[in-house]
């Protein structure tokens, strides 16, 4: 834990002082920055994850394996993109000529990840896809409960911190990509919310039993299905395995 991340989590713990600090970084965010040579445009109603992008702190391990991993001819899946950051990494790949799909349920943040992948360069090829569906394991429609306070803290079950609503659609990756006619994937960031509390393991992770891989493909999975993150029980290390299925 990095001392921003000590200062914000702990000591800002407190309701009141939280509100006052988020309300601080929300007049402090530009309206994008730079990673690298990606571009990633910034929800201004967001403190969390475009604050701590803003202020250097955000998951920079999974950040750096992505870099050292990520390969300029792979076809990228981003499930869980929010703003756009791993979508905008990928495409700014020197030499990129795979492909990109983003996944993002939440209309919100969908509005800046579609500019995320606007302002990338390699995106003027036709390169990147954006797509609105939750991924589950079944076509449906569902309601997404949102957190007003963190845009990235969005789930397929309700909980007392999620005040607002929206419906959305679902369906399995499997399905999704073929809508996309993506026949195969190198890379898969998977950055979710499970469908409902984690006593209930199957709905857990929505797509975990979809789309096999070959062996040499990737998976960086940052689970989320509780207030606090924690990473997924699949093959081998969790960030950045090597796995045979999802």
């Amino acid at each position: 834990m990095t001392i921003a991340e000590f200062v914000y989590t702990i000591l800002l713990k407190p309701r009141p002082l939280r509100r006052a600090a988020n309300a601080a970084i929300r007049a402090l965010l530009p309206g994008r920055i730079r990673v690298g040579e990606a571009t990633v445009w910034l929800n201004p109603d967001d403190p969390v994850i475009s604050g701590a992008l803003t202020l250097g702190v955000y998951e920079r391990g999974e950040i750096a394996y992505f870099r050292s991993r990520f390969g300029a001819g792979m076809t990228f899946i981003d499930i869980g993109a929010n703003v756009g950051l791993y979508s905008a990494l990928a495409l700014s790949t020197p030499g990129f000529r795979g492909r990109v799909l983003a996944i993002e349920p939440h209309s919100e943040s969908r509005l800046y990840l579609q500019k995320t992948i606007e302002s990338n360069a390699a995106a003027a090829s036709g390169a990147a896809l954006v797509c609105g569906h939750a991924a589950s394991d079944r076509a449906e429609t569902l309601t997404l409960y949102k957190n007003p306070e963190n845009k990235g803290d969005n789930r397929l079950y309700p909980d007392p911190l999620l005040r607002g609503e929206e419906t959305v659609a679902a369906d399995t990756l499997d399905n999704i990509c073929r809508r996309y006619a993506i026949a195969s994937a190198q890379f898969i960031k998977i950055d979710v919310q499970g469908r409902r509390g984690p006593g209930d393991s199957r709905r857990d992770r929505p797509a975990r039993r979809q789309r096999r891989l070959h062996p040499d493909d990737r998976v960086l999975a940052l689970w989320a299905v509780t207030l606090r993150r924690r990473r997924a029980r699949v093959p081998r290390d969790a960030a950045g395995s090597r796995v045979p299925a999802l």
